[in-house]
């Protein structure tokens, strides 16, 4: 009964349940997978080529500037004035600043403003410094956790009124820029939960349940027992120096010892050092410069790589790092009478958690805990959170999940569904150890395969198309990027989708017996990726010459119109239809062009040295003729084809006949200019306009009438909307 009804809806629903079999369900995701990588690609092409069509491909204005200090060897002028005069095109060419807040105020002059402004670990960032970025963008984005470090407030006022009552008029207090945006009514708030920097799950786990209420995704590594993954803590007998020294020898000596085991079995991986005290951060680096002595290999740890390379930082410093094994030194402990006291520096303050929690997370594989004291040593009644939490955290450190008191082992529970419950007899009917929901949060592996010459190391993970793989909201989240991060963890995933189950339950067993037995082996699959259906992004990498003509300028070419049939006056009317004609074609190749240049031409042709009187008024009855004709349009001295838009701006030649006066310029060819000029430049104050056009026109100097001609155009141009002055320069109007 119920296999007819399930044929019967696959039958009536194919647009949804097409297709069917399992390899060309696998095909699809496939290609879907492909081709979402290829529009990320392609949409990072098309930001860069996007970013160099609008490099200036003219040193005029402001982009001679840059170019001049980029050529100095010194006295180079300060980087906030030369934004001043340049920041359009340094913006143009740049259009992403990273930089601290206090860098925006040292170097960004006040007109300089952005689409968006961006905080990251904003968490860190005070209100006070936050609004000489804020005020500069007509979008604001604030990335940062609540939970992590607040702003150091070392130089802060301690005065002023404490007293918890409301005042209307009183200035709200708000410790970082994220608060104060959180406590905003009218800005949204996106979570971001998706945490994928620890390969192991342990190393995230105790601040997902403690400091997170257990709301982060995290994803479960494919090993989870290995000597350089997980958490682990060492005790020694340390003596915490209460005294002038305030640190603890003993574990500095365990901390560099452990640093030593790492550099030896694990040199590969990444380093770093975290403390919860000054005076132990200095303390492990005079061990460290000590042992140097009989190791050489600790003298070449320290590298000027912020990414991999080795420190050793204390608890206000460490945000934003991360590393693959991270090494704590807890420093308190028992003082030389053998009193332990729980005043343990920062822990002890306001927000002291914050500081244990972004400690605890800034390492990918491995965290290592090198301690003087044992959950319990620590008095029952901590009234500190932080010292409460690092209690609870050795106590993780040491009994694992239990000390969560959480409902949780290594599988949150049975299978989620009969499908899955089938697949898990089936694996475990074979011989193999099989876990259901294999995680410690929301996200888990359906079923994992565990290795069996290996216990702490699943083989294989296999996903059904049921609750787990619909919960994401999107097919990118489903289908690549969460594939892309368990992938990240070592596991290697085989998917069995619930129509094919059905349908082919004895092919569907074969493939995943097949896929169990090649991970078995060892055997490296490389995926058979879908025909590619984009063109590979192409990134252009264009030269700039500067040097020559613009591309928009074209030569400027003369007429040359056959003489006259009739070797008449010119004066003579027996000579108007050969003037006619003439004055045709020299429109034909040089219009708009101002009527003394055409009747020059005219002149020219007839062998005429000069133009009378009578010529003269000859010619303009023929031009007032073929204007009553609507062959020609007269304006101001200028002739042009009837409804003609000229675009075009033409410059001299090697020929001095091609240098035109500036009276002989059309105002609409001399503001064609004017605009790529500053189209070109991006920004350009107008005596530099008026100095180019002068060049661009093979003028030797820019004279009264020169200078008022440019002038005119860039009023028009200003009028039309075409332009517009931006800090005392000209710019293209925005659209």
């Amino acid at each position: 009964m119920l296999e007819a009804w399930a044929d019967s809806v696959i039958a009536s629903d194919r647009d949804r349940f097409s297709p069917v079999q399992a390899s060309e369900r696998d095909a699809l995701v496939r290609r879907f997978r492909e081709l979402d990588v290829a529009l990320v690609e392609d949409a990072a092409a098309r930001v860069i080529n996007a970013c160099a069509a609008r490099r200036p491909t003219s040193l005029a204005g402001v982009a001679g500037i840059i170019q001049r200090e980029a050529q100095k060897q010194r006295r180079h002028m300060p980087i906030r004035d030369l934004l001043d005069r340049a920041g359009a095109v340094a913006r143009q060419l740049k259009p992403c600043f990273m930089m601290s807040p206090l860098s925006v105020s040292q170097y960004l002059p006040a007109s300089l403003e952005f689409d968006v402004v961006v905080f990251d670990e904003a968490s860190q960032v005070m209100p006070s410094d936050a609004i000489n970025c804020v005020y500069r963008g007509n979008q604001l984005i604030v990335a940062g956790d609540q939970k992590q470090l607040p702003p150091s407030n070392f130089f802060g006022s301690t005065g002023g009124d404490d007293e918890d009552v409301y005042d209307d008029e009183a200035l709200e207090d708000f410790e970082s820029v994220l608060d104060l945006c959180k406590g905003a009514g009218g800005l949204r708030s996106l979570p971001l939960l998706w945490h994928y920097r620890s390969l192991h799950e342990k190393l995230i786990t105790y601040s997902n349940y403690r400091f997170y209420e257990g709301h982060l995704r995290t994803f479960p590594g494919a090993a989870h027992e290995a000597p350089d993954l997980g958490l682990e803590v060492f005790k020694v007998d340390g003596t915490y120096r209460r005294g002038a020294q305030r640190d603890n020898p003993i574990e500095a000596a365990k901390v560099v010892e452990r640093v030593l085991f790492h550099l030896h079995q694990h040199p590969l991986l990444s380093l770093g050092v975290v403390t919860f005290s000054a005076a132990q951060e200095d303390a492990i680096l005079a061990e460290l410069e000590h042992q140097a002595t009989r190791h050489p290999e600790l003298g070449a740890l320290i590298s000027d790589d912020r990414l991999r390379g080795f420190f050793v930082k204390n608890l206000e410093n460490v945000q934003g790092d991360e590393r693959d094994i991270i090494i704590f030194s807890v420093g308190y402990g028992p003082d030389e009478v053998g009193s332990f006291t729980v005043q343990m520096g920062p822990l002890n303050k306001d927000g002291g958690w914050r500081r244990l929690n972004v400690a605890i997370t800034r390492a990918r594989r491995r965290v290592e805990v090198v301690t003087s004291v044992l959950p319990g040593d620590f008095p029952l009644d901590l009234r500190a959170p932080g010292v409460r939490h690092l209690r609870g955290y050795l106590d993780f450190g040491l009994r694992g999940i239990e000390a969560l008191a959480l409902d949780l082992s290594e599988s949150l529970g049975d299978a989620e569904s009969v499908f899955e419950e089938e697949v898990l007899r089936v694996i475990r009917g074979w011989g193999y150890d099989a876990v259901p929901q294999v995680g410690l949060a929301k996200y888990r592996i359906d079923i994992g395969v565990k290795d069996p010459r290996d216990a702490g190391r699943f083989l294989l993970g296999v996903e059904c198309d049921g609750a787990m793989y619909h919960s994401a909201k999107v097919a990118r989240d489903r289908d690549r990027l969460r594939q892309q991060v368990i992938e990240g963890l070592d596991w290697r995933i085989h998917r069995i989708w619930g129509i094919s189950w059905f349908r082919d339950r004895a092919g569907q067993e074969a493939r995943l017996r097949q896929a169990i037995e090649t991970a078995v082996a060892g055997e490296v699959v490389q995926p058979v990726l879908a025909s590619r259906l984009l063109a590979p992004p192409v990134v252009v990498h264009a030269e700039v010459d500067f040097d020559a003509p613009p591309d928009w300028a074209t030569e400027y070419v003369l007429s040359d119109p056959a003489p006259p049939k009739l070797r008449f006056e010119m004066h003579d009317p027996n000579s108007r239809s050969d003037i006619r004609r003439m004055v045709r074609e020299v429109l034909a190749v040089e219009a708009p062009v101002h009527e003394n240049r055409v009747l020059r031409a005219v002149r020219g042709a007839w062998g005429v040295g000069r133009a009378g009187h009578r010529i003269r008024a000859a010619f303009d009855e023929i031009v007032q003729e073929l204007a009553r004709r609507s062959e020609l349009e007269r304006v101001e001295g200028f002739l042009r084809r009837p409804g003609e838009v000229f675009e075009a701006v033409r410059i001299p030649t090697n020929d001095p006949e091609t240098v035109r006066g500036v009276a002989f310029v059309p105002p609409e060819e001399l503001e064609n200019a004017v605009y790529w000029l500053v189209h070109n430049a991006q920004s350009i104050a107008r005596a530099d306009v008026r100095m180019h056009a002068t060049r661009l026109f093979g003028w030797a100097r820019a004279g009264p009438d020169i200078s008022a001609a440019i002038d005119d155009a860039v009023h028009r141009m200003i009028e039309q909307g075409y332009l517009a002055h931006s800090s005392g320069k000209l710019e293209v109007a925005p659209e």
